[in-house]
């Protein structure tokens, strides 16, 4: 999906000169009976990532909006109690990458993300660069709220 609030000659410049322009594609959802909301995200190199929405009301009627979000494709660590690292390991996800399943939670919600965790695929501690980029990003302007590490 292309970003289209960038002018169409923009866009072009800048794929022409070997930047990818707009989002990863969400391949497939599924609702849960609570509200929950778990997005198949299609990335550039066509690997597919999990992450979740989960949205709870409190007794006040305050909304919070958590999005749990992966790190890796897959994880190299096999756990026995994880399903994710039965599938093998494919590669670490690049920060931006990690920042777009932040923002497809958004979408699907329309309603901002009050809470990131990274409990998704992948184990973060082993994609510690790009975890904490980010994080650093997400924690800029938009999510100044988040705390930060």
């Amino acid at each position: 999906m292309l970003c289209s609030l960038l002018p169409l000659a923009f866009r072009t410049e800048l794929q022409e000169a070997g930047w990818v322009v707009g989002r990863s594609f969400v391949h497939s959802s599924v609702t849960a009976t609570d509200g929950t909301i778990k997005l198949l995200i299609k990335l550039e190199d066509n690997q597919l990532v999990e992450t979740v929405g989960i949205p709870v009301t409190d007794d006040k009627g305050s909304v919070r909006l958590t999005a749990c979000v992966s790190s890796q494709v897959g994880c190299p660590l096999r756990c026995l109690f994880c399903a994710t690292g039965k599938g093998g390991f494919a590669r670490n996800l690049k920060a931006h990458e990690i920042v777009e399943q932040v923002l497809a939670i958004e979408g699907v919600f329309n309603n901002r993300v009050t809470n990131v965790v990274f409990m998704g695929m992948g184990e973060p501690m082993l994609n510690l660069k790009e975890v904490l980029a980010a994080h650093r990003c997400l924690n800029k302007v938009r999510f100044k709220h988040l705390s930060p590490v």
